[in-house]
Formats: C-alpha cells, structure tokens, sequence
C-alpha cells in the first residue's frame, strides 16, 4: 500500500501549476519522499509569493518560551515570510 500525503496530491496533479501561491508551511511538509513543500513548489514551476510559517516559524528555529516571532525575509528564495504566531494569527489581505 502506498501512501499520497496532501503535498504528493497538490503537486503531483498540477493542482496549482502555473499558480502564484502562499504556502504554510513548517518541517513537517513533506511528501511520501521525504521532500519539503517548498522544493516541491519549486520543481513544479509554482511560483511561491510568500510563506507563512506557525508557531515555531518555517524551520522550526524559533518562537521558544511563547514568545512572538518577527516576520523576515527567505534569503535564498528572496520571499516574505510571516509569522502566523506574531501581532497577528492568521494572514491579512496585506500579506
């Protein structure tokens, strides 16, 4: 039996093809491979425009002892990320 995570479906179908799209994501974002959403995104042709990362950010590198996180910037894909654990729990038309 194999096993289709929701990445492997969104990706693998071209769900979002061609698609500029803002991505939550955090470690955990993998598909059956063991390949993050981002990379995914990336091979795919989707065009990321921003990340949002939960309580722990996009790599899990933050946000000890509940303290609020800081929005940044991605350097290496040179896209927003916004804390969803900042001023703000959930993303705003501005984001």
């Amino acid at each position: 039996m194999s096993i289709l995570l929701g990445t492997d479906i969104l990706f693998d179908k071209g769900l979002v093809k061609g698609r500029r799209i803002g991505l939550v994501c955090n470690p955990a974002s993998i598909d059956a491979r063991f390949r993050h959403a981002i990379d995914r995104a990336q091979a795919a042709g989707v065009s990321i425009g921003a990340l949002f990362g939960p309580q722990h950010g996009i790599r899990s590198d933050v946000q000890e002892n509940m303290i609020e996180t800081p929005h940044e910037r991605d350097g290496a894909r040179r896209v927003p990320v916004y804390s969803l654990y900042s001023e703000t729990r959930e993303p705003t038309d501005e984001m």
